[in-house]
Parts: C-alpha cells; sequence; structure tokens
C-alpha cells in the first residue's frame, strides 16, 4: 500500500464532503504556451523521507543519462538534476491526462501525491509567506535530512511575499476561487490557462463537487521554516499544501529517458 502525505487533523475535517451527482463535465484543454506534447512520465517509488526521494530521483536519471529531466546549475557551474517544479508538477499530471486514453495511465499521477523542488517559506511570527519556484536549499538538501523543515532565513529570498490574510487558505475553494486564488497563481507561474485546465480535469473527476483544491499552509510559525509545496492526490481534493513536514514520505515525478522537451 502506497503511503500517505500527512495531513494535521484540523486539515481532515475540510475533507469530509458528499459530491454531487451527475455525469462529469470535462472541459477540453486550453492551449498552453510551450506544452510539453508526447513528453512521458515516470512515477519514482515512494520512499521515507522528502530528502531521499531527491536524492533517489537524482540517481536514477544520472544511471539512464536522463537528457530529458530537467537539471539546476549549481554555484560552481555544474549540472545537477533536480525535482519538477510544482508547475512542471501540475503540467505532468495534465499531460498524462489528455494524452492516454485509459483510465488507469490518465489518473497515474493523481492517484498519490506529487512533491516537488517549489519551496515555501514563511516568516516566523507573521502570516506572510513567499513561493519560491525552483529553490536551491531544496534540489541540495542532504540525503540523510531528517527534519521537520529547513531552518532557512526568510529574508534570503527574493520573491514577491504573499499573507493569509488577503485570501482564503486551508479550505476548499470553488472553482471560480481556484481560478483567482493568488497563491495557485503564484505556484502554476501565473499560467492561468494551466490553471484552469487542470482545475477543470480535477472538478470533473471529483464528480463536480462545489469545492476542493484547497491551499495549504502554516501561519505563526516559531521561526523562519522552508518546507517544500506539493500537490495532494484525488483522494484529498488535489490540495497545493505548503504545510508538509520533509521528515514525511517522498514521492516524485520524473521525465521518461527517451523523451525531450522542445525549447
Amino acid at each position: 500500500m502506497i503511503p500517505m502525505k500527512y495531513l494535521d487533523a484540523e486539515q481532515l475535517k475540510h475533507l469530509m464532503w458528499t459530491p454531487e451527482e451527475g455525469i462529469p463535465d470535462v472541459k477540453k484543454g486550453v492551449k498552453r504556451d510551450a506544452p510539453l506534447d508526447g513528453i512521458r512520465y515516470q512515477l519514482m517509488r515512494t520512499v521515507d523521507t522528502y530528502a531521499f526521494g531527491v536524492h533517489n530521483l537524482r540517481r536514477a536519471c544520472l544511471r539512464e543519462s536522463n537528457a530529458a529531466h530537467p537539471t539546476f546549475v549549481l554555484d560552481d557551474g555544474s549540472n545537477i538534476y533536480r525535482p519538477l517544479t510544482f508547475r512542471e508538477t501540475i503540467e505532468a499530471r495534465v499531460n498524462s491526462y489528455e494524452q492516454n486514453t485509459k483510465k488507469r495511465q490518465k489518473l497515474k499521477l493523481y492517484n498519490v501525491w506529487n512533491d516537488s523542488c517549489t519551496g515555501i517559506s514563511y516568516q516566523g511570527g507573521t502570516d506572510a509567506f513567499k513561493i519560491i519556484p525552483v529553490c536551491a536549499p531544496l534540489i541540495q538538501i542532504e540525503r540523510n535530512c531528517n527534519d521537520l523543515f529547513l531552518p532557512i532565513a526568510y529574508t534570503d529570498f527574493d520573491e514577491s511575499e504573499l499573507h493569509a490574510s488577503v485570501a482564503k487558505y486551508n479550505e476548499l475553494l470553488t472553482k471560480e476561487e481556484v481560478e483567482n486564488h493568488p497563491a495557485w497563481h503564484v505556484a502554476m507561474g501565473e499560467d492561468v490557462a494551466l490553471l484552469r485546465t487542470y482545475r477543470d480535469i480535477v472538478f470533473a473527476e471529483l464528480k463536480n463537487p462545489e469545492k476542493a483544491m484547497g491551499f495549504w499552509i502554516r501561519q505563526n510559525t516559531p521561526t523562519d521554516e522552508l518546507r517544500t509545496l506539493f500537490v495532494n492526490d484525488l483522494g484529498y481534493i488535489s490540495n497545493a499544501n505548503g504545510s508538509g513536514n520533509l521528515n514525511d514520505y517522498g514521492s516524485f515525478v520524473r521525465l521518461a529517458p527517451s523523451q525531450k522537451i522542445s525549447p
């Protein structure tokens, strides 16, 4: 059995809902900038911690000389393989859904949470946070890291600041609220077309509930914290989740080695 990504009890009570009956109304995919047409994806084996998952993905790509999977440039100019960003992970889900005809394959990436290299930094004692699309500390995390979070200063990141008081967090959202949610926008790199397409798939597969796809964060943390932003599986309403612990299980998606991304 695949382990579930940890959620606080307070989060779980929001998930007790009954979907509306009826035939799902799946909207056709919206044309997006630079889609990864024809790309195939593989789920990495679920491992004990986020750090193990990052290093297992890197080893697998090195073993395959995987020219398709994205890399990160270190300070010395060398490259290492990195996990997909949150946006790239969502695009992987959308592409897999649109390119496959069998239900099992369409939903393969949706049946387990997907971790990413996108970080979420919290400023201690406040409701302020930042989303870091390609987060260097998470990409370079030590393999044996078993901490809840990385104690990296909030001021180390230059990304725009978000505040929990400005929008709805830690609760499920309507379709319109998802499309206009500031944190969903930032996490998706302002790719609203991709967000809309993904949202429509999720709501359709959940039999068109009134609400889904919440954005879970932490607030008023004792100190500055850096955590990862991941997307939950359909069983957990495909929430965006930035409140998980790094010492929880790690589950990553990688590009199949025979595929290449067009520039």
